[in-house]
């Protein structure tokens, strides 16, 4: 569940059998108008254990041309790499996916945002996006 406010946003994972796994601290989001047309902005990039084994949790804000989010993990052990949709909607995006314990520090993983127009803005760091938004 994500809740979104003015001031703010938390967010909380629940397991299959409803038991609440993780919530956030309270994160105070970037503006819409420093994120512009092209900015993101990711406050959740976490692992999870659950009692069905380890997912990563993703979720966050985007600028006002952003209409798809497709994230790109690239495994460590040189598997082929994996593309996912994230779920988009009111200008927020969210996703998971199942991850090994060890993957974690040993998979890259991108993001590519797809715009109104039909472009795209590719290959941006999760890693660098969870420590600084993408300003456009």
């Amino acid at each position: 569940m994500l809740t979104v406010a003015p001031d703010g946003s938390r967010i909380c994972f629940r397991d299959s059998d409803g038991t609440v796994r993780q919530t956030s601290i309270l994160t105070v989001l970037t503006p819409a108008a420093q994120l512009g047309a092209r900015g993101v902005d990711m406050y959740a990039w976490s692992q999870l254990a659950t009692g069905e084994g380890f997912v990563r949790l993703m979720a966050g804000r985007l600028g006002s041309q952003v209409t798809g989010v497709d994230i790109t993990v690239q495994p460590g052990s040189g598997d082929p790499a994996r593309t996912l949709h994230a779920t988009v909607r009111d200008g927020y995006f969210a996703a998971w996916y199942p991850e090994g314990a060890q993957e974690a520090d040993t998979d890259v993983t991108t993001l590519t945002l797809r715009l109104r127009d039909g472009g795209t803005v590719a290959d941006l760091s999760a890693s660098a996006l969870h420590e600084h938004p993408k300003l456009d």
